[in-house]
C-alpha cells in the first residue's frame, strides 16, 4: 500500500503521481469547455496555419504573417500550425493541448519548488493552488491564449534547468536553460524576465557576485539576439508591453498591480470594486503591505530565503505587465496574470507549509486546505466557464446564419456591431472574414471586408434577443440603436473606405457609447456601383448576422 514515506523516497513514483493528479485536476475543472469552438483571434491563427508556407518563415515575420508591427511570436505560430496539421478544425484537440500545457506548467512549478526549496510538498501545494485559481479560466478556455501557456511552460522549464546547473555546475544544463528561455521569448515577450529568474536562483544559493555576473553574459547576448530578430521581423525594437509602459504613469502602473493582486482570487466586478478601494486608500494598502512583509519575516524564521525569492519572482514577472489594462466591463485580460500567478501560488504554498509544518497531519491538512480552496473557487470558475460556453454557442449560431444573407461573390462587407465578448468570453473581435472562409459556411468566398470595432455588450439575458434597431436618418446616414438602453463598447471613430462609423455619446473612461452612426462615403459608393460591386453593412442581432445594402 502506498504511503507518505514512499513518496518521499521514490522520486519517479512521486513525480508520476503528481503529474497525473495535475492533469486530472485540470480535466475535471475544465472538461465542459472541450467543445467550445474557435473564437476571435483563433481564426486568424488558423488562417495563417492553413495558408503559410515553410515553418521557418514564422521566424522572419510577425504573428500575422507580415513584417509591419504587431507581435513577434514564431513559436506560437509553430505550435498552432502543428495543432492545425493534427486536428484541422477540431477545436477539441486544441483545448486538449491547452489542458496539457496548463498541467505541465503546474508540474514544472512543483519541480522548481521541490528542487530549490528541497520540499516536494511545497511544490505540490503550489501547483495545486495555481490550478485552483479562478483567474485561470480565460487562459484555459481561449485557444489563442496558448501563447501565454507555452511561454510560461518554457519559462519555468528554463528555471528548472538553471537550478540544475546552479547545483550540479554541468554546462549542459546551462545551455539547456538558455535554449528554453530563448524559446520562451520567441513565444511571448513576457519571457524576458528569465534573466532575473536566473539571478534570483543564484542569490538563493549564495553564489558569489563575480560568478553571477559572469553567468549573465550569455543571457544578455541572447536577449540582444531576440531584439534583433524581432526588429527584423516587425520593425519594432521594443514590444507591446514596453511601448505601452512608456505612456503610463507610476500611479496607473500601481493601480494595475493592485488590480492584478486582487484578481488572483476575485473576479469582475469584485476585482474592480476592491482594486478601486485600495487605490483610493493607498496609505491603507501600503500599511497592509508593510504588515504583510513584516509579519512574514517573523513567520518564516527558518525559511526567509523562500519568502524573499517568491515575492521577488512575483514582482519581477508582474512588472512587464503593469503597462496593460483589464477590460473595465468584464473579466477579459486575466491572461496577463498567468505567469505571475505561478509565484503567487508558490507564496501561498510556503505560507501554508510554514503554518502546518509542526503538525503530525501535514498531508491531511494540506488536502483539506485544497478542498476548501476548490470549494471557494469553483463558483467563480463555473460562471466564467459558462460564459465561454455561451459565447461559443453565439458565435456558432452567427456563422450558421451567414449563408442566409445570400451575398454575391463580389460583395464588399463592412462588419459593424458584432459582439466583442460576453463578460470577457471572446466572440467576434477579429478575423470574421477568415472564419467564414475557413468554415466554408457559404459556397461563395468572402474576398474583401472591413471592420468597425463597435460592439454591443452582450449578457446572458440578451444574447438571443434583438440587439439593434436600424434607423435611416437620410440617404447617407444610418444608425444602429441598441435596444433597452444597452451600451456599445469599442472605438469612438472608425474610418473605412466606404464610410465613417462614429460611436455617439462616447464615454472615454469605459470606452462605451450609446448609438452607432455610419455616414456613407458617396463618391466611393458611386465608384463601386459603376464597377458593379455591391457594398453591405453586416451587423449582429438576435443570434444571427443581418445586412444593410449601402448602394
Amino acid at each position: 500500500m502506498l504511503n507518505f514515506s514512499q513518496l518521499k523516497k521514490n522520486l519517479l513514483l512521486r513525480d508520476s503521481l503528481v503529474a497525473i493528479f495535475f492533469f486530472l485536476l485540470v480535466f475535471f475543472l475544465y472538461k465542459s469547455i472541450i467543445n467550445v469552438g474557435f473564437l476571435s483571434d483563433d481564426w486568424h491563427s488558423l488562417f495563417i496555419a492553413a495558408n503559410e508556407g515553410p515553418v521557418w518563415k514564422f521566424f522572419t515575420t510577425n504573428i500575422i504573417g507580415s513584417r509591419v508591427g504587431s507581435t513577434y511570436a514564431p513559436m506560437w505560430n509553430v505550435l498552432f500550425a502543428g495543432e492545425y496539421a493534427l486536428f484541422g478544425l477540431g477545436s477539441w484537440g486544441f483545448h486538449l493541448v491547452s489542458f496539457l500545457l496548463v498541467a505541465l506548467g503546474a508540474f514544472l512549478l512543483y519541480k522548481l519548488s521541490a528542487r530549490l526549496f528541497n520540499d516536494w510538498l511545497v511544490g505540490f501545494l503550489a501547483g495545486s493552488i495555481f490550478l485552483l485559481m479562478p483567474s485561470q479560466v480565460e487562459s484555459v478556455a481561449w485557444i489563442s491564449v496558448q501563447l501565454h501557456l507555452l511561454a510560461a511552460v518554457l519559462f519555468l522549464a528554463s528555471l528548472v534547468a538553471y537550478e540544475r546547473f546552479s547545483t550540479s555546475k554541468k554546462w549542459k544544463s546551462y545551455v539547456l536553460a538558455l535554449f528554453l528561455a530563448f524559446l520562451s521569448l520567441l513565444t511571448k515577450e513576457i519571457g524576458i524576465t528569465f534573466i532575473a529568474g536566473f539571478v534570483l536562483i543564484d542569490l538563493y544559493k549564495k553564489t558569489p557576485w563575480k560568478i553571477v555576473l559572469k553567468r549573465l553574459i550569455a543571457p544578455v547576448l541572447l536577449i540582444g539576439v531576440y531584439f534583433g530578430l524581432r526588429f527584423y521581423a516587425t520593425g519594432i525594437l521594443f514590444g507591446y508591453y514596453a511601448q505601452a509602459q512608456s505612456g503610463k504613469s507610476l500611479l496607473e502602473m500601481m493601480k494595475m498591480f493592485i488590480e492584478m493582486t486582487v484578481n488572483l482570487f476575485f473576479s469582475y466586478p469584485e476585482r474592480v470594486i476592491f482594486a478601486t478601494w485600495f487605490f483610493k486608500h493607498l496609505l491603507v494598502y501600503i500599511l497592509l503591505a508593510i504588515i504583510f512583509l513584516v509579519g512574514s519575516y517573523f513567520i518564516f524564521k527558518k525559511s526567509r530565503k523562500q519568502l524573499f525569492y517568491t515575492v521577488a519572482m512575483f514582482l519581477v514577472t508582474s512588472f512587464p505587465l503593469l503597462s496593460v489594462a483589464y477590460n473595465s466591463l468584464g473579466n477579459e485580460g486575466e491572461r496577463y496574470l498567468y505567469l505571475p500567478s505561478f509565484f503567487a501560488a508558490l507564496l501561498g504554498a510556503i505560507y501554508l507549509r510554514a503554518i502546518i509544518s509542526k503538525s503530525h497531519q501535514v498531508v491531511v491538512l494540506s488536502f483539506c486546505f485544497l478542498l476548501l480552496l476548490g470549494a471557494l473557487s469553483w463558483p467563480q470558475i463555473s460562471v466564467k466557464k459558462n460564459n465561454w460556453i455561451l459565447a461559443g454557442q453565439v458565435v456558432e449560431s452567427g456563422f450558421k446564419s451567414y449563408p442566409t444573407l445570400s451575398l454575391p461573390a463580389n460583395a464588399i462587407v463592412i462588419f459593424i456591431g458584432l459582439p466583442d465578448h460576453l463578460q470577457g468570453a471572446q466572440m467576434f473581435r477579429n478575423a470574421t472574414k477568415e472564419a467564414i472562409n475557413l468554415l466554408k459556411v457559404s459556397p461563395i468566398k468572402l474576398v474583401e471586408s472591413e471592420r468597425a470595432l463597435m460592439s454591443p455588450i452582450l449578457t446572458k439575458d440578451n444574447f438571443d434577443q434583438e440587439i439593434f434597431l436600424v434607423r435611416t436618418l437620410n440617404d447617407s446616414t444610418i444608425q444602429l440603436i441598441p435596444t433597452a438602453g444597452a451600451l456599445i463598447t469599442g472605438l469612438p471613430l472608425v474610418q473605412t473606405k466606404y464610410g465613417q462609423a462614429t460611436l455617439l455619446n462616447f464615454n472615454k473612461q469605459y470606452q462605451t457609447g450609446e448609438i452607432i452612426q455610419f455616414e456613407v462615403n458617396k463618391p466611393a459608393l458611386t465608384e463601386a456601383s459603376k464597377n458593379g460591386i455591391p457594398v453591405f453593412l453586416v451587423y449582429f442581432s438576435a443570434g444571427s448576422f443581418r445586412t444593410l445594402t449601402l448602394n
